[in-house]
């Protein structure tokens, strides 16, 4: 029995419920104003990868806030496990890591950066499985995700704006490194 994607690439869908987040600062009416003003400043996609990481970006923003806080980011994450884990053995192998598809395994093809692809995914594997055993636990990759987070929160407001999410995310990183041609 094949397990049933839920999740379109780039981990774009999720519930409409989050969780709700302590850390959480801005206020519901202060949010829908800097949303506006940073979606009408944020201009067209220069990529396709961009434009992807962007539809990632507002998949997980389910509330539509302009920001996401931790408790997006632990129901994001927690989907994407689940989707990875192909064989709901509760630990993702290196198979299934790769053979997930980020949204980018196109742009790769495309710019013929297909090994280097395959390479960045690998190397976030091996940074991810912190216990070296050859999969990813569930405690593994909810550590390597709210790590991310933790790092990428350039202000340490407990909250990602849009920038703080295209830009930081290891995996994200990885396999911007590896599009990237010059």
């Amino acid at each position: 029995m094949s397990k049933a994607l839920f999740l379109l690439p780039l981990f774009v869908a999720v519930p409409a419920c989050t969780a709700p987040d302590q850390r959480d600062t801005r206020s519901e009416t202060e949010a829908p104003a800097k949303q506006k003003f940073e979606k009408s400043q944020r201009g067209e996609a220069k990529t396709e990868g961009q434009r992807l990481a962007r539809l990632g970006f507002d998949q997980v923003d389910n509330g539509k806030k302009g920001y996401l806080n931790t408790g997006d980011i632990e129901t994001y994450r927690t989907n994407i496990f689940a989707s990875m884990d192909a064989d709901d053995s509760k630990d993702i192998s290196l198979a299934e890591f790769t053979g997930w598809d980020y949204g980018f395994s196109q742009a790769a093809d495309a710019a013929n950066r297909r090994s280097e692809y395959d390479t960045a995914l690998k190397t976030v594997f091996a940074l991810w499985d912190r216990d070296t055993d050859g999969k990813i636990s569930e405690a593994e990759h909810r550590y390597a995700i709210r790590s991310d987070f933790d790092r990428i929160d350039i202000n340490q407001n407990g909250i990602l704006e849009e920038p703080e999410f295209l830009n930081g995310f290891s995996v994200f990183a990885a396999i911007r490194s590896a599009l990237k041609t010059s």
